[in-house]
């Protein structure tokens, strides 16, 4: 079993794996920066009588050039500090950190500040707390639910706010869901064709409605990515899925017609349960040709629509201008 180093996180006021910049009190009230971060801000306001003796100054070392003129809170630099030792590895997973108030000593602030700070971390999921004797603030790591919720929750406002162009989502996904095809051909096993099976045949039920139609379609793409068996494509492709559904799918099942979805899916099955990477390859790229067309179609849908409702300068989904048609 590898011995691991003890961390040094809040055993010093110089903490190597804390890259944030210089605090020193008092903390400003107006906007949470101490005098020494408003100066490196390009703050000069003359309070030199604010200036604490040096001595009191609590120096962090690692810190980035610019990372003093970001006008961040005290309890989000230090959460910060923290996260970026557990990234780095300086903290293990289920290492205790130290107790609140010896990072409020290591850090300069007080135990408020600190707690706060664990707050933030703890939103994130990156410690968790557990009380008694042998309690305290622990490394965690979020588990697979979360991460995949946190995904789906980005995807799909980054598509909805018109950050990400669904033909871009779209092009992203069909370069990696033929890849997962590719591999899912030769490395699906039986279970993975069984449930591949189960929502085939949930979608030919004639008694789904549309939205139940549209989660046996994600779906049948989710069990597709877990057949590749890669988990990294796993997660990469829970963005390229979701950020095309719910906020799409629904309005794009107005164009097309089940009997195709079906159909399609129905041939990628068989190609896996082939074994036959080039005809899963194919189907896949034949649905998204299918999927692309729809989207046009879709597309100037929803054009019409919004032109009608807030004029020519309305912008589509997909970043177009709105000329009226």
């Amino acid at each position: 079993m590898r011995t691991k180093a003890p961390s040094t996180l809040g055993q010093s006021a110089k903490v190597s794996t804390a890259p944030i910049l210089e605090l020193a009190r008092p903390i400003d009230a107006e906007d949470g920066l101490s005098v020494a971060g408003r100066s490196s801000a390009g703050i000069n306001d003359n309070r030199s009588d604010l200036l604490t003796d040096p001595a009191e100054t609590v120096r962090l070392t690692s810190v980035p050039t610019d990372f003093a003129t970001e006008l961040r809170s005290i309890p989000d630099q230090i959460a910060e500090a923290i996260r970026e030792a557990i990234v780095a590895g300086d903290l293990a997973l289920d290492e205790r950190l130290p107790t609140e108030s010896e990072l409020a000593e290591s850090f300069g602030v007080s135990r408020p500040t600190v707690r706060e700070a664990l707050k933030r971390l703890a939103a994130k999921n990156l410690i968790r707390s557990r009380r008694g004797a042998t309690g305290g603030n622990f490394v965690s790591l979020p588990t697979d639910d979360q991460v995949r919720s946190d995904l789906r929750t980005t995807a799909t406002l980054l598509v909805s706010h018109q950050i990400f162009r669904l033909v871009d989502v779209a092009e992203s996904r069909r370069m990696l869901e033929a890849q997962c095809a590719r591999l899912a051909a030769q490395r699906r096993d039986g279970e993975d064709l069984a449930e591949l099976t189960d929502i085939l045949q949930r979608q030919e039920r004639h008694d789904l409605s549309d939205e139940e139609f549209c989660d046996a379609d994600v779906a049948f793409h989710r069990v597709l990515v877990r057949s590749a068996h890669n988990p990294v494509l796993d997660y990469v492709m829970v963005f390229a899925l979701e950020a095309l559904h719910p906020s799409t799918n629904l309005i794009v099942n107005r164009f097309r017609r089940r009997e195709d979805v079906i159909a399609l899916q129905r041939r990628l099955f068989e190609a896996l349960q082939a074994a036959d990477s080039d005809a899963a390859d194919t189907t896949v790229h034949a649905q998204m040709d299918d999927l692309s067309a729809i989207y046009e179609q879709a597309q100037e849908w929803v054009h019409a629509r919004r032109a009608k409702d807030h004029g020519p300068s309305t912008r589509t989904t997909l970043g177009k201008e709105n000329h009226g048609r």
